[in-house]
């Protein structure tokens, strides 16, 4: 059985991390903690794949990218 996968658009910015997936939007910090609980929400409602697609600038998507792989 193919899994599809499924993609997760953020808006990494310094402060914080805007997440659009499945008709939800939800903000996070931008900070440790933050990803942290991005990641934990992201295995909560998906078991499956997933791409997860940032819009960043400046490098702050940085640890975010480190955190999620």
């Amino acid at each position: 059985m193919k899994q599809t996968i499924v993609y997760i658009g953020i808006d990494v910015a310094k402060a914080h991390l805007d997440v659009a997936w499945q008709n939800r939007f939800r903000r996070f910090d931008n900070d440790k903690a933050g990803r942290v609980t991005l990641v934990k929400w992201i295995k909560q409602k998906q078991s499956g794949p997933v791409q997860v697609i940032c819009e960043a600038s400046g490098g702050y998507g940085t640890r975010l990218a480190r955190r999620a792989g």
